[in-house]
């Protein structure tokens, strides 16, 4: 990991996220901030934020590179990210990594995280911050639970565990990772 964001270059809440193609033949890392995660968890609401790929996108590193452009396709309706990418030039075959996206596309950059932005696993601990229905279970789940052994699911802003063993999917930004 690197000692600041690849993106912004900010060093606080620092965490790698897996940069890869569909088909395999490129597979690395990107350290990012926190704010850089959390505004690529909600692309919509934070497409100004991503001005700064601008510059991102020629950083002498291909994962960045290939990040950057993947973003800025998922931003192509702002005039200002379609201008970047028609005047865009990096190595061919950096740009053919960029174009083969996983089936899901950019969005497999995204890392599920917490209330406080902490990056969460498979396996983590996490503790509820506030009380939540569960619907069709007939319980409150109270602040303070805590669920161990949590599972990742394809939607980033989603965990399963268990809670008074009954496995439900939790809502990621309610928990707090657990130390």
């Amino acid at each position: 990991m690197q000692n600041e964001c690849q993106l912004c270059q900010k060093s606080q809440n620092l965490q790698d996220i897996h940069v890869t193609t569909g088909s395999g033949s490129f597979s690395g890392n990107v350290t990012v901030c926190g704010e850089c995660q959390n505004a690529m968890n909600d692309l919509e609401k934070s497409d100004e934020y991503f001005r700064l790929l601008e510059g991102a996108i020629y950083v002498p590193d291909e994962a960045t590179q290939i990040l950057s452009y993947r973003l800025l396709e998922r931003l192509r309706e702002q005039g200002w990210a379609a201008q970047i990418l028609e005047s865009l030039y990096i190595e061919p075959e950096v740009l053919a990594w960029a174009k083969d996206a996983p089936k899901e596309g950019a969005a497999s950059a995204q890392t599920t995280v917490d209330a406080h932005g902490t990056p969460l696993q498979t396996g983590d601990t996490v503790t509820l911050i506030k009380d939540l229905e569960v619907k069709g279970a007939g319980f409150t789940a109270k602040r303070g639970t805590i669920v161990k052994n949590i599972r990742l699911t394809d939607d980033a802003k989603y965990i399963e565990g268990k809670i008074n063993g009954s496995t439900i999917v939790l809502v990621a930004a309610y928990m707090k990772k657990s130390v």
